[in-house]
């Protein structure tokens, strides 16, 4: 019998996602909700060639419904509902009325095809695709399948969660097991459907980061502010505010403000992150909007240039002033570092990007 992969993550050359048959095939999903996941992956894949990794994705709402055939927002809706249940998304949303966007908050990288559904879904392509059911009709065979994975997809989904690649494999053999010895009664298997069939899994390929922070560009110091923001809230930091702008330009007034100099870019942001507490109650979060706020920025950056510590609140009474929301903006900054430092923002963005060096 064909052989399927199963992949756990990507560990090709050049990682993108692509809408694998792992997922295509996966009969939990539509084609409409295909559709919208490839456009949801096209675009996680367009910034991670970049090095960045997406945890927002902006689609526009027209072109949504273009791509629909002009439906309305209720099937769209019910598409994204569909694939959040799915654990394909995390979230999604609505902004800007009917010129906006809607905004999808996305699993990470490798967890499209590490979700549990697909993994059960590629088991049973395997099983349906082996089975020589006995009888005048493939129905009654084709029912008592439907039957055998709905009585225990739960459990197994739940099993098939935040655990390594070894112990699905487990799993995975395990479900596969069940699956046949609930057919026995409507047939047989040609050939057996024997357990080598099952994959070897891969390791795992994360953004490493180079060496020396000297060697940084944009993307990896992104990666390094999102990966904090992560180990610090336990949750992804999103990709743009419609105040403030990008992920990326929120970095980039950082590494502008110190003309370059990448050492203390980085320890800008761990002594913004020591000094700003992820605190609900005192609704503080430690997104990189507000880092770059202007009156803010310069407040790390006492702190970076003499080597003394940066506190959000230096005392109780400015508990209730944590957001210095740009009202005190300094319209120069950017101007003073190319008096002070002899080089324009441009130059100096396109050689982090390494556009040029």
């Amino acid at each position: 019998m064909p052989t399927s992969k199963i992949y756990f993550n990507s560990g090709d050359a050049k990682p993108f996602i692509r809408l694998d048959n792992v997922i295509a095939c996966c009969n939990r999903l539509n084609g409409e909700e295909l559709k919208l996941l490839g456009q949801i992956m096209n675009i996680v894949n367009i910034d991670y060639s970049r090095g960045i990794t997406t945890t927002e994705v902006k689609l526009p709402r027209n072109l949504l419904t273009w791509i629909f055939n002009n439906c309305t927002m209720e099937p769209i809706l019910n598409y994204a509902k569909s694939l959040k249940e799915l654990g394909f998304i995390e979230s999604f949303s609505r902004d800007g009325g009917d010129n906006g966007d809607f905004i999808f908050l996305v699993k990470e990288k490798e967890l499209f095809v590490n979700n549990p559904y697909v993994l059960l879904g590629v088991i049973e392509n395997q099983v349906v695709e082996s089975f020589r059911y006995s009888g005048k009709s493939s129905r009654g065979f084709l029912k008592a399948m439907k039957t055998a994975t709905i009585a225990v997809e739960k459990d197994y989904v739940m099993r098939l969660k935040n655990v390594n690649d070894s112990k699905k494999k487990e799993i995975l053999e395990e479900y596969q097991r069940y699956l046949c010895e609930q057919l026995i009664p409507y047939g047989s298997f040609s050939p057996p459907i024997v357990h080598s069939t099952l994959p070897k899994t891969k390791q795992t390929t994360a953004h490493k980061l180079p060496m020396s922070v000297n060697d940084w560009k944009i993307s990896d110091f992104i990666n390094y502010f999102s990966k904090r923001y992560k180990e610090i809230t336990q949750k992804n930091h999103t990709k743009s505010s419609k105040k403030s702008g990008t992920l990326e330009q929120c970095i980039s007034k950082v590494i502008v403000l110190y003309s370059g100099d990448k050492i203390k870019t980085k320890s800008h942001i761990d002594k913004f992150f020591k000094g700003v507490p992820y605190d609900n109650k005192m609704k503080t979060d430690p997104q990189a909007y507000f880092m770059a706020d202007t009156g803010l920025l310069e407040r790390v950056k006492v702190a970076v240039e003499s080597g003394g510590s940066f506190e959000l609140y230096e005392n109780r009474e400015h508990q209730d002033k944590h957001s210095t929301n740009g009202n005190n903006q300094i319209s120069d900054i950017k101007e003073a570092v190319q008096e002070n430092k002899g080089i324009d923002e441009d130059t100096l963005l396109k050689a982090l990007y390494g556009e040029d060096k």
